[in-house]
């Protein structure tokens, strides 16, 4: 039975609903996002409304923001974390860190401008599959299809893209059985789709030429660096 001072406690303790639960929501699923980002899964709400519901949480101390440069990163706080029952870390990712975050986040919009029910998968379920996924490499998922996704924000050499295709992952021994699934795993394995994302217009034609000479089926698109290439 709850003493005195513990019911008073469960009274006052807040209950976050509507479109602020679901701005935590959405934090803890995208980890770091931007405004914009957070209003496209909000439904594409009016960005004056998800700052004034931002700026509250932040003020309630749920969220913390990195406002260094602009557009400003959002993340849940230790406090949202524990509202959520999700992990949390003292320390921000660094910068080339957090840019691949929120590109990542770009990255899963834009899948689904053409695929409407592609969604991020994250690293624990590909460890499952043998996977593991290095720098720049990220994987989504469509109804029964499995996309790679290259992203480049850091002027990557073509050839890396080929690596990333054909390279023997190790397998996290934590969560994949090699003597039930089998060794060798690779991107070119599980992909039905590959995509290359890049932040720089004349890199983005040396990916392709690269690609049409090795004759690999992928998609390249530009994406615009967020703060700039990351080096």
């Amino acid at each position: 039975m709850l003493k005195g001072a513990e019911v008073a406690l469960a009274i006052k303790a807040p209950v976050i609903t509507g479109n602020s639960r679901c701005i935590l929501d959405i934090l803890n699923r995208l980890n770091i996002a931007t405004l914009t980002q957070i209003g496209y899964w909000l439904g594409h709400a009016d960005k004056s409304k998800v700052s004034r519901l931002c700026k509250k949480l932040e003020n309630e101390a749920y969220i913390e923001s990195s406002r260094l440069l602009k557009p400003f990163a959002f993340r849940l706080s230790s406090k949202g974390a524990n509202y959520l029952g999700a992990s949390y870390k003292s320390a921000w990712p660094s910068f080339a860190a957090t840019q691949q975050i929120v590109l990542k986040n770009e990255v899963e919009m834009q899948l689904r401008s053409h695929y409407p029910k592609s969604v991020h998968i994250r690293r624990q379920y590909l460890w499952k599959l043998g996977l593991s996924p290095a720098l720049g490499e990220y994987a989504f998922k469509n109804e029964d299809q499995l996309f790679l996704v290259l992203l480049d924000d850091y002027l990557m050499d073509s050839k890396r893209i080929l690596h990333c295709l054909t390279r023997n992952h190790s397998p996290n021994q934590r969560y994949y059985d090699a003597t039930v699934g089998g060794g060798n795993v690779t991107w070119q394995a599980y992909a039905d789709k590959v995509f290359v994302f890049c932040c720089d217009a004349e890199k983005l034609k040396q990916h392709q030429a690269f690609l049409d000479g090795e004759n690999i089926v992928a998609n390249c698109q530009y994406l615009p660096a967020t703060w700039g290439i990351a080096v």
